[in-house]
């Protein structure tokens, strides 16, 4: 729905476009994943990490979606990626989409680091074992 209403507009002299709006998806679910993970789990992670893990995970779909696209027009003989432009103007788009999601996974590692430094207090959310013999 937001990717609808964000197409084509120009925000600062930056047109927004569908890909960048993916990539914001991609960065929140990397986001939702790096909260999760260390609210919920025994996994504990710095500022620092969780904002490359949300970059790296978000550059990472990034690849993933170039793959499946590119296999999906050499295996199926569909038309996603190798569309008939030159070569080098295919390379260029994709160079942007991994732009765009860099950009959106450091936007949304940010978000998650300064939601911890305000909000995220120091004390357990879960019985935390201190015996070390694993029993609960």
């Amino acid at each position: 729905m937001g990717r609808l209403l964000v197409v084509g507009q120009t925000v600062g002299g930056v047109t927004l476009t569908g890909r960048v709006t993916t990539y914001v998806a991609v960065a929140a679910a990397a986001l939702i994943l790096a909260v999760e993970l260390d609210v919920f789990t025994p996994v504990r992670m710095t500022h620092t990490f969780a904002v490359l893990f949300v970059v790296v995970t978000t550059v990472a779909t990034a690849g993933l979606w170039a793959e499946a696209r590119w296999l999906s027009d050499t295996l199926l003989g569909t038309q996603v990626l190798l569309d008939g432009r030159p070569e080098h103007v295919i390379e260029e788009a994709l160079m942007w989409d991994f732009v765009a999601a860099t950009v959106a996974g450091v936007v949304a590692g940010v978000c998650f680091e300064h939601y911890f430094r305000r909000f995220a207090n120091e004390t357990p959310r879960y019985p935390i074992d201190t015996t070390g013999n694993g029993d609960d």
